[in-house]
């Protein structure tokens, strides 16, 4: 029997949990033309969600999601925007062949199947910003009978890619488009704010703001115990209490707890669950120690064990700085801004869980 619980990658269908009240809100914005930009601590599952609405939109509109992690440059991001809007709108290499060429005005393409089977096209240009503009009109030009809606997932990555230039291109493109809605998602949220509620940016209001939040506890404990059930185990009460109060509503961490709980075997309670964190902690744990030795300062070193220790009580407070020694608040601020920029805190909070408990095991005499 198959475990019933998946982590570290994106789910939906039987293995999505809840969110039914942020799918309808997103799915009614997004057939009716508003752009949104969705925002999240990591872990929140945002990426799980919007395959879940586009798996629901059935044939009511075509839907693409583009990583743009997955592009290291402009050039990248403007071929993984064209293939991946083409393979959502293509299945025949043939038919691809025949039209494709009418999408573009400036550059020339060539069609072709990879190994997977998979229609694609090749550009063949002389400015990597005509192609860049191209693959930034081609949704608006293939726009037809059904809505196109294009996702870019953790969008706050343009940074790296010419950044405020990056943004007035596409905004520029964007704003003029009536066949498109658009989605926004991000895991920083400094940046996300940044890129779209500073006025001096270009995609300043550019849609509706949506925060993610953590999933309500209701719901999962019945995805816990249901799940666990399907498959003919129990677990007990106290167990699904302690993954849920130590996962806080992030999807990311129900899931993987209960994952590992489910491999150890036979019906469940407290004993496994925390096995399961150990193995959970031990699996990620060179992980965790290349993070720990990348980290050079001795102070944020030392303000690391701090937040892994205080957890949600920790806060710039004399008594803390002295505890710990952080000699003073300035120095305190740097050091948090440094962090955050790592994208190790948020709210003066170690972002990843597992990575506070490692900190507790390994780091804290």
């Amino acid at each position: 029997m198959e475990n019933p619980f998946v982590y570290g990658r994106i789910v939906t269908g039987k293995h999505f949990v809840d969110r039914e009240g942020e799918i309808r809100e997103l799915k009614s914005d997004l057939l009716s033309g508003q752009h949104v930009i969705l925002y999240s601590p990591r872990k929140m599952g945002k990426s799980s969600l919007i395959e879940e609405i586009f798996r629901r939109m059935g044939n009511r509109a075509v839907c693409v999601r583009i990583n743009v992690q997955n592009a290291s440059t402009k050039e990248g991001l403007a071929r993984l925007i064209i293939n991946e809007i083409v393979r959502k709108s293509y299945t025949s290499l043939e038919k691809l062949a025949r039209e494709v060429r009418e999408f573009f005005s400036r550059i020339s393409v060539r069609a072709f199947v990879d190994g997977e089977g998979r229609v694609g096209v090749e550009p063949v240009f002389r400015e990597k910003r005509e192609l860049l503009e191209e693959a930034l009109e081609l949704p608006e030009r293939m726009g037809g009978r059904r809505k196109l809606i294009v996702a870019f997932d953790e969008f706050q990555e343009v940074e790296r890619l010419d950044g405020i230039e990056m943004e007035r291109m596409m905004r520029a493109v964007m704003e003029k488009h009536r066949k498109v809605t658009y989605l926004f998602s991000g895991s920083e949220r400094h940046l996300i704010s940044l890129i779209f509620e500073n006025r001096e940016r270009p995609f300043y209001r550019f849609g509706k703001m949506m925060r993610l939040g953590p999933i309500g506890r209701e719901e999962l404990e019945e995805f816990v115990v249901g799940r666990f059930r399907e498959t003919g185990r129990k677990i007990e009460e106290e167990a699904v209490d302690f993954i849920l109060d130590f996962s806080e509503g992030v999807p990311f961490y129900v899931q993987a707890l209960c994952h590992e709980a489910w491999n150890i075997g036979g019906d469940v309670d407290t004993v496994k669950v925390r096995r399961a964190m150990e193995n959970l902690i031990s699996s990620f744990g060179s992980g965790y120690d290349l993070i720990w030795r990348s980290i050079k300062s001795e102070y944020q070193r030392r303000l690391l064990v701090a937040m892994a220790v205080e957890d949600r009580s920790f806060a710039p407070k004399m008594e803390l700085i002295e505890k710990y020694g952080l000699k003073t608040a300035a120095h305190l601020k740097k050091a948090v801004d440094a962090l955050q920029e790592k994208g190790l805190i948020y709210q003066n909070r170690i972002e990843d869980f597992l990575f506070r408990e490692w900190i507790k095991l390994n780091k804290v005499a």
